[in-house]
């Protein structure tokens, strides 16, 4: 489920609030959702820039995104911000929400306080803000992207599993295992949004641990690295009459100005040529120059 800032205003129902993930679901589902005016997204990472994107393609004419990182420290990969700013999206950094407004139902605006750092002097997220300087925004749709947290609606409220920060489920690292004998957590729900591959491998580890379990097996798991040797053929650099380094073929791209109009593929790739030239650029990567 998508995290909630927590802040007066963020109430259930009230129409033009969103949150990242859902929305994209909505639109990439054919959902009836179109919007129009301002909107602005809470949030510095990958999500948040897909959720401005496709605000812009669902008919909002002004997007802006705000977050709480300095632009340096935006976790966003660079090219996704570029692409997003292109498009003539707005990114507006050091900037905390304070308040959502609403008028009948609707959201009306939201104001925000300037963040002067995110984190303390032992690196851990405890952001300080300047409460002096402040912003209030008229705005027609607010989506706050701020990354995603475990639905725990299923869980009994008198469950007794112990929680981790942020409230993910605590297990033991080898066999998955929460406090309660019998009950076993893996994924997102013990360490938060991350790679699918690391979920994958925790299902794979519980299955394990299940059947150890259920047998009365107490010793630790065990996964043997199964992967298999791999040969490369360089011959294709090794063919090259020249070692100098060579930049890597840039991916044409559609023009901002056309592609914020729908939601075709931005990258065009490469053609024939480029492929061929790329791949042998690519295979040099291996290659290793020794000193006589």
């Amino acid at each position: 489920a998508s995290k909630r800032i927590g802040i007066p205003g963020e109430d259930e129902g009230v129409a033009g609030l969103f949150y990242g993930l859902n929305f994209l679901s909505d639109i990439r589902t054919g959902a009836d959702l179109t919007l129009s005016g301002k909107s602005i997204i809470i949030g510095g990472g990958n999500v948040a820039m897909d959720v401005a994107r496709t605000a812009l393609r669902a008919g909002s004419d002004d997007v802006q995104v705000y977050c709480l990182e300095s632009r340096d420290e935006m976790p966003a990969w660079e090219k996704d911000v570029e692409e997003a700013i292109e498009e003539g999206i707005l990114i507006n950094p050091s900037w905390s929400p304070d308040r959502i407004f609403q008028k009948d139902g609707r959201v009306s605006g939201i104001s925000f306080t300037r963040c002067v750092s995110v984190f303390d002097h032992e690196g851990k997220f405890n952001p300080t803000c300047d409460m002096n300087d402040t912003q209030y925004l008229d705005v027609d749709n607010i989506i706050i992207s701020i990354g995603q947290a475990p639905d725990m609606s299923f869980l009994p409220e008198d469950s007794q599993l112990e929680r981790a920060l942020w409230g993910s489920l605590v297990v033991d690292e080898n066999t998955l295992s929460t406090n309660v004998p019998g009950v076993f957590a893996g994924g997102d729900f013990t360490t938060g949004p991350t790679f699918v591959i690391r979920a994958i491998a925790s299902g794979r580890r519980a299955a394990l641990a299940i059947d150890k379990f259920l047998s009365g097996d107490r010793t630790r798991i065990q996964i043997p690295d199964e992967k298999s040797s791999l040969e490369q053929d360089t011959g294709l650099a090794l063919d090259e009459e020249s070692s100098d380094a060579k930049p890597r073929v840039a991916i044409e791209m559609e023009d901002p100005e056309d592609r914020i109009k729908d939601f075709r593929e931005v990258e065009k790739g490469f053609t024939a040529e480029e492929a061929q030239l790329e791949a042998r650029r690519c295979l040099r990567c291996d290659l290793e120059k020794r000193g006589e």
